[in-house]
């Protein structure tokens, strides 16, 4: 009595762990890709945000010199010198403040900038007439320039202040 016994075709035990080890490896990859992927975006978004405060700071910084009747340098700060109050920007490796009114701005520029030096260049009364900040990191270097006009009533009040 010889039954007549029809083969299944089948994966043999091997090939199924063979298939489910390289499904393993390509889910790995995957899943490290996409966490390399997140971290680089959210480091290149911080970055750029960063750069967004950075330029929104030069702008607000090159509004207070233009109106400014005088700008000069304190210490480490440089003050703008409006008709009824005065604006006072410190500059760091770590933060850049704008103190105005009795309030504090800081803006947080640890891990953008390198250093930041502000370089004045004076005239003959004393008052800043080109501000230079230079700043930059992982050597690239980068500078803004800021130049303020006076007019003559400025210079000849001074002038006058420097005669009394």
């Amino acid at each position: 009595m010889h039954k007549n016994v029809t083969k299944l075709r089948a994966f043999t035990i091997m090939e199924l762990l063979v298939v489910m080890g390289v499904s393993g490896l390509i889910v790995t990859a995957g899943f490290v890709l996409l966490t390399q992927f997140t971290s680089f975006f959210e480091t290149t978004t911080n970055h750029q945000e960063k750069v967004a405060d950075l330029q929104q700071f030069y702008n607000q910084l090159n509004k207070d010199v233009l109106m400014a009747k005088k700008l000069k340098q304190e210490g480490t700060k440089v003050v703008c010198e409006l008709d009824d109050y005065q604006i006072h920007y410190e500059f760091s490796s770590a933060v850049i403040s704008r103190e105005f009114m009795g309030k504090t701005e800081v803006l947080d520029v640890e891990n953008l900038l390198y250093e930041m030096i502000p370089i004045a260049n004076f005239n003959d009364e004393g008052i800043i007439v080109n501000l230079h900040l230079q700043f930059g990191k992982d050597s690239e270097v980068y500078n803004w320039k800021i130049q303020k006009e006076y007019g003559a009533a400025v210079h000849l009040n001074t002038r006058n202040n420097l005669g009394d």
